[in-house]
Order: structure tokens, then sequence, then C-alpha cells
């Protein structure tokens, strides 16, 4: 047993060690892999607890007691809180069996939650969501190594519009990304380019306000769809290109 627990604690000192000295990710799920080893490592805690209350009969009595304290005084009501608001915005861009091509900027929370929204809601499953985090910027998979993929506003709106992008959705909720600013001051270079269709706030279940979405139609675009869209996959998938032709 304790060979097990030096070689589980060894396990789990030299994983810090190596996210310490190798910042590969900020992910919180590298350490499920540690899970094993500190459940080693809890029952031999408890087995030496055991030992020691078995020869000890007034820690028999009080230990229990007061861990049972203080397992009650931690106990509380689990809080569950949703964010809301994120189907709104991705209804209101009209589903057409032909499809339409849109540019979605939410952050972290908001690009997978309006994505699912469209593919719920989709009969046609026609249309294509290009992420800003991928084609206005390129990082690995962790966010570390990020950089823009253009210089500046007049670019991003270049590429808007000769694609043509026809929708675009972009989140404030969160805290917004270079690639973010920047695709926000393109709309606002021109606004006679890209009209606002609506804006949808973004509450927590408790009615907490956290910011909203606005959706912009590319007026130009019209039926308008790219023969070929590219999304650059970045420096961890060996710098390809995702290459999807429209029929």
């Amino acid at each position: 047993a304790t060979t097990g627990a030096l070689l589980a604690g060894a396990w789990l000192v030299t994983q810090v060690l190596l996210l310490t000295l190798f910042p590969l990710t900020q992910e919180r799920r590298v350490f499920i892999p540690a899970l094993a080893p500190a459940a080693i490592l809890v029952a031999r805690c408890l087995q030496q607890l055991q030992w020691v209350l078995r020869h000890r009969s007034i820690s028999a009595v009080a230990a229990p007691v007061g861990l049972t304290l203080l397992c009650i005084a931690g106990c509380g009501v689990a809080q569950v809180t949703r964010i809301e608001g994120y189907r709104a915005a991705a209804d209101s861009i009209p589903y057409r069996p032909e499809g339409s091509l849109m540019l979605v900027s939410a952050g972290f929370r908001g690009d997978g939650a309006i994505i699912t929204e469209r593919l719920a809601h989709d009969p046609w499953r026609s249309g294509i969501i290009m992420r800003g985090s991928r084609v206005l910027a390129e990082s690995a998979w962790s966010g570390l190594h990020y950089r823009l993929l253009f210089t500046d506003a007049v670019e991003v709106r270049k590429y808007l519009i000769d694609l043509p992008v026809r929708y675009i959705l972009l989140d404030d909720s969160t805290v917004l990304q270079p690639d973010q600013k920047m695709l926000e001051e393109a709309i606002r270079t021109d606004p006679g380019d890209f009209s606002l269709l609506g804006r949808f706030p973004i509450r927590e279940s408790t009615g907490r306000y956290l910011g909203e979405i606005r959706v912009y139609e590319n007026r130009g675009a019209g039926d308008r769809r790219p023969a070929v869209v590219r999304v650059h996959l970045g420096a961890e998938r060996g710098g390809r290109t995702l290459e999807y032709r429209w029929r």
C-alpha cells in the first residue's frame, strides 16, 4: 500500500511539473488521468485513518461526528444556471433549402451554442457556419499560440464581401478576442454594407444580463453562394486547409 501511494503521488507531482514547465494547455480536463492515482492516495489515507480510529477509542467517536458535521456545514442548494438567448439569435436567420453562408463570432461559449441551434432546427442542413476564431485568427486547440490572420479591419471587410458571407452573428457577452474586435470594426466601417437585423440579449436563467448578440446581413450578398469555402485548420493540423465545394 505504501509503494502504491508513493507511485501515485509521483504520478501527480510529475504531471503538475510537466504542465508547469511546458504550458501546453489551459484545459482542466488534462487532469482526468490523475483521478486514478488520486483515488489510490485517498484510499491509503482512509486506511491510515481507519488504523488510528481502531486504536484510539476517543478519536473513533469524535472523528466521524466531526466529519459528519463538516459535511453538513458544506452542503447547500446546487445552483444550476443556464445561458439563454442563443436560440432566438440563431432562429432570426431564415432557414432556406439552398442554405446560407454565415459567420459566427461568439466566443468559446456562444459559437457552439449557436451552431447547435442551427443544426437542430434546420430541416435541410444546407447552411454553412464558419467560426470567426478559425477564419479570422488561428490558435492551438488549447487556445495558446493565438495570432490574427488579417492585418486590419479593412482586410476583414473585403474578405466578408468578396466571399461573400451573408449573415454575421457577433456576441459581446464574453471578453472579446482581437478577432472579434476587428470584425466589429469592419462592420462599423461602412454600415451601408451590413444592416442590423436584430439584437438578442444573453442572460443567465437567474435573470442577470450578460450582453447581446447582434445579427447583421450583408445585403450585397443576396442569394449568391461561393463555389468553394476554405477554412485554415491551424498549426495543430499541420497548417492544412479544409475545403468545401458548395453544390
